[in-house]
């Protein structure tokens, strides 16, 4: 599957308060997650000042959202889930 590859947030015009393009893509073959990632990586968090406490916190809401949700309508995604609670809870001091 083909992704935009350089989802930062000055890469987005809108109109009206509606997305009207998308300029400077690179694209490349992957998994859409590359967009996430990158979006989150490289736009927000150089908008904004944030902690890795806050950033950890809010990933585990959402994972924990994910496993109950997965647990469920997919159950079969179960066990990744699960990993990365594993693996993100660590971050939390």
């Amino acid at each position: 599957m083909n992704t935009n590859g350089d989802c930062g947030y000055p890469n987005f015009l809108f109109s009206e308060n509606q997305l009207s393009g998308v300029i400077d893509p690179q694209p490349f073959i992957g998994h859409t997650i590359h967009d996430l990632v990158f979006a989150l990586f490289c736009s927000i968090l150089t908008m904004w000042k944030y902690d890795d406490q806050a950033l950890s916190e809010e990933v585990l809401l959402r994972l924990f959202s994910r496993l109950s949700r997965s647990a469920q309508h997919h159950p079969e995604d179960l066990p990744e889930y699960r990993e990365a609670w594993d693996r993100w809870k660590t971050q939390i001091k």
